[in-house]
């Protein structure tokens, strides 16, 4: 199990310990749960960092010096968010291909 399903299992008890927090009929630990928060937003920020983010598969395309292995997210081509193009591409070193 990774970091953040943990921290959710820990939050979120399934068993029933007098006086526990988030076990039986006590209210879950707030820190407990910030600290979800906090373990997403540090996971979150560190993907992004490593991802450029595109309209179009056009803009994206237009890019032909990225680092091999430099990762792509289209996310409106074509002015649609359901478009099939949209999604993961990553630079071989030529040119953007879907990522693996």
């Amino acid at each position: 199990m990774g970091d953040i399903v943990i921290r959710f299992a820990t939050a979120f008890r399934d068993y029933s310990v007098q006086g526990v927090p988030a076990s039986g009929a006590y209210e879950p630990d707030k820190a407990q749960i910030r600290a979800i928060g906090a373990a997403i937003e540090t996971g979150l920020s560190a993907v992004s960092a490593d991802i450029q983010r595109y309209a179009t598969v056009s803009a994206m395309e237009a890019v032909t010096d990225a680092p091999t292995g430099q990762l792509a997210q289209v996310y409106n081509n074509n002015g649609s968010t359901t478009d099939p193009a949209n999604g993961t591409y990553q630079w071989n070193g030529t040119h953007w291909v879907p990522a693996p």
